[in-house]
């Protein structure tokens, strides 16, 4: 959780924190005790009194702070009236901080109605309010929900039993790992159209992209005509976004130093993808660059996730690239 905290306070401190995300996997303790991070980086930056920080951090930790309300099922399910209550509850004024907070503890427990009811806040969000929806499988929540959340997703504890599971499905190991570390849930689709060879292509196109992202070419758009073009079905290029969110969130790691002097949480992440790691270690563009990146890959998210042609989206993404490099 470490590494996801270093993150989120970069983002906290650069005012890049967005207003709803989908935290993804089976621990809740991990989950809780992140967005508990997130509420004392949000304090930190209030300018508060030393003595007065402790008292609301304190009231975190107690589960007493008045400015988060979280939302369980009631029995099996989570109803429309529960997410009544909370969108008026998140448009009263703060009590003590000046944000609010609300948590789903159960994304897929949402009711139809409820779902909707959810998708009305999250299409004209409030200022200085944050919503976290806690989900086993980012694909359990509605087309329409994913579309508007950044998902983060949680490695399981049996990491090395869903590798395993991969392995058995055909995938070589360092493939396996590489899902593994990115999703919970592998699509069959793309099981079915596994190819070693086919998928090395997949993932060297897409790391040649992000270098071309980082350093600002003209090139990253050819590259979308030419090599990412073969790779860009609906359920690839989602993925493929994953996978350089990932890389470029290693990145900002290593811009985030701990007092040591090492980078904070690093060991931690895709272990075993060393390949990974070794390339976010290559990246020379400043925090700022990176951060300006971050943005555009959710925005590229975004535009899948609502049906637009996924090659569109991986153009555009090229030339806000582009264009911001030379601005």
């Amino acid at each position: 959780m470490s590494n996801y905290s270093s993150y989120f306070q970069t983002l906290i401190q650069t005012d890049r924190l967005v207003h709803a995300y989908a935290f993804v996997g089976p621990s809740m303790l991990q989950k809780r005790d992140l967005v508990d991070a997130i509420l004392q980086g949000l304090l930190a930056k209030q300018g508060l009194s030393d003595s007065a920080q402790e008292v609301l951090a304190q009231r975190i930790r107690e589960d007493q702070f008045s400015d988060i309300m979280t939302v369980r099922p009631q029995g099996r399910s989570i109803q429309v009236e529960q997410i009544r209550d909370l969108k008026h509850w998140l448009g009263l004024s703060p009590l003590e901080a000046d944000f609010k907070v609300g948590v789903i503890e159960a994304g897929e427990a949402l009711t139809p109605s409820a779902a909707n009811a959810m998708l009305t806040f999250l299409e004209e969000p409030l200022e200085s309010v944050y919503l976290f929806i806690y989900c086993q499988n980012f694909d359990d929540l509605l087309p329409t929900i994913q579309s508007r959340l950044q998902a983060i997703y949680f490695q399981a504890d049996d990491l090395e039993g869903q590798i395993g599971k991969l392995v058995e499905a055909g995938f070589s190991d360092h493939h396996a790992r590489l899902l593994a570390n990115l999703t919970s849930n592998v699509r069959s689709d793309l099981i079915e159209d596994y190819e070693v060879e086919t998928f090395d292509h997949w993932i060297r196109a897409l790391q040649q992209f992000y270098r071309l992202l980082e350093s600002g070419q003209a090139m990253a758009f050819i590259h979308v005509e030419t090599r990412l073009k073969p790779f860009l079905k609906y359920y690839q290029a989602s993925l493929g976004l994953d996978y350089l969110l990932q890389l470029n969130y290693l990145a900002i790691i290593l811009q985030t130093k701990t007092e040591e002097g090492s980078p904070a949480g690093l060991s931690q992440l895709h272990k075993g993808d060393y390949e990974m790691r070794d390339l976010a270690q290559q990246v020379k563009a400043d925090c700022l660059r990176l951060l300006r990146i971050h943005d555009w890959l959710l925005e590229a998210k975004e535009y899948v996730a609502a049906n637009v042609r996924p090659q569109a989206a991986y153009e555009q993404l090229a030339i806000k690239a582009q264009v911001k490099k030379t601005t």
